[in-house]
């Protein structure tokens, strides 16, 4: 990066910095950023990203199996409840 584009960058963030600090970060940014074209340049096999704990794997279980209910349970629990009124069932408030 050229010292230019980092004092302009500093400029638009509100930061003043001398040219010495300019000219520092511009050697930190070419450092990172060649850094970050190497990894670029790196051709992964799709198999290295699905090992489990590198990425993220969708766990299934079999889901149980499915219980028909009564459709009138509800007037049962309603019924068998001391506190029903109304089509509910009245409970203590808890706070």
């Amino acid at each position: 990066m050229q010292i230019d584009e980092i004092k302009k960058i500093a400029n638009l963030a509100r930061i003043d910095i001398t040219d010495i600090e300019a000219e520092s970060y511009a050697k930190s940014l070419d450092s990172v950023i060649t850094l970050i074209s190497s990894i670029n340049d790196l051709e992964v096999n799709d198999n290295e990203f699905k090992q489990e704990g590198f990425a993220p794997i969708q766990k299934t279980r079999e889901d149980k199996e499915v219980i028909d209910k009564p459709k009138d349970i509800h007037k049962t629990l309603i019924n068998s409840s001391k506190n029903a009124s109304d089509n509910y069932i009245k409970v203590k408030k808890i706070i």
